[in-house]
């Protein structure tokens, strides 16, 4: 091996080293803030991921093609680990700043046909009205997709 290929050769072997410890530290970076601020975490053993902090705004396109934005007023996220009704991950709204072991289903429409669309879980609310209410303020006030609410408890989410 000439010097040269030896010093291409440690010059590349040193460029791995350090593309791998910025990989790695990127991971665990990542992995320690999601997990400090409260983006990733477990709800009675089933995990959760928050999507839109309370403070963010939530933004998409409704069923009439026109786009909307929806400053957050509770945590909204999904399990990880649970499957809703229309395949995929299930939705919650969460008050973080009460610990009620208040659990609430809220069935939701299609705003179009009326027809059952999903399910929003709502956790930490004290009862079916906060609980409502929270669901609510998060969509129009002729909000045609609200079709009811019931108190459940942590097994009939898994």
């Amino acid at each position: 091996m000439t010097r040269w290929s030896a010093l291409f050769t440690v010059f590349v072997m040193s460029q791995v080293l350090v593309m791998t410890l910025l990989c790695t530290n990127y991971y665990y970076y990542n992995a320690y803030h999601n997990e400090v601020d409260g983006r990733l975490s477990t709800f009675h053993g089933l995990h959760y991921e928050i999507e839109y902090m309370k403070g963010t705004v939530r933004s998409g396109v409704g069923a009439d093609g026109k786009r909307w934005e929806q400053e957050m007023f509770y945590d909204y996220g999904h399990f990880t680990d649970v499957e809703g009704n229309d395949g995929e991950p299930l939705d919650f709204f969460m008050d973080s700043e009460n610990r009620s072991s208040g659990i609430f289903r809220v069935t939701q429409l299609d705003v179009l046909t009326g027809e059952f669309d999903e399910h929003k879980i709502m956790i930490g609310f004290d009862n079916i009205r906060d609980a409502t209410e929270a669901y609510l303020i998060h969509y129009p006030d002729n909000w045609k997709g609200f079709g009811g609410i019931e108190q459940i408890d942590v097994e009939q989410i898994k």
